[in-house]
């Protein structure tokens, strides 16, 4: 019996963002299953459809929810559906527990915060501070996706994606 302080994990795939490694690998990798599909499903959920060059229908395409406000309970619901679609279809030893899918509102410090460069932002955020009575149209939107992988004997696994909506 070897203890795994001494057995070298042969690495999986490359770690996301990218990192500069200092040694004979050129970036950062994962050495484990479940550091590396976990990796995958985060990119996966991050990324819309077109996105991946010969890969026109990867990702969970959530961009498409970005400006669609109007209607706040379908939203959430189509949420669950799409990602459950997606990732089921591209991950087949994924079972999903759960989706959390939350809503809040986003104060104009945190417009501020968001985007402090565009000058166009900041004459609208002058603007907007004038007016009281109106509510901003951007909200946060939090999706916790919690899931488990029976084949590798993994449980309990969570992501957690916030966009930023209009409209």
């Amino acid at each position: 019996n070897i203890p795994k302080s001494f057995v070298e994990l042969k690495p999986i795939g490359i770690k996301t963002p990218l990192e500069i490694k200092d040694s004979a690998d050129l970036y950062k990798m994962h050495n484990t299953p479940e550091a590396q599909l976990k990796d995958n499903i985060k990119n996966f959920l991050l990324t819309n459809s077109g996105e991946r060059l010969g890969r026109y229908n990867f990702g969970a395409n959530l961009s498409q929810f970005l400006f669609d406000l109007s209607h706040v309970e379908n939203l959430k619901q189509n949420i669950v559906n799409q990602i459950t679609m997606t990732v089921t279809k591209n991950f087949s030893g994924i079972v999903i527990n759960n989706i959390n899918v939350t809503l809040q509102e986003v104060d104009i410090e945190t417009i501020k915060v968001l985007d402090q460069l565009s000058f166009t932002n900041k004459n609208f955020l002058k603007e907007r501070e004038n007016i009281k009575d109106e509510k901003d149209g951007l909200a946060k939107i939090k999706i916790l996706l919690e899931f488990s992988i029976p084949l590798l004997k993994i449980t309990n696994q969570k992501i957690e994606v916030v966009m930023y909506s209009g409209g």
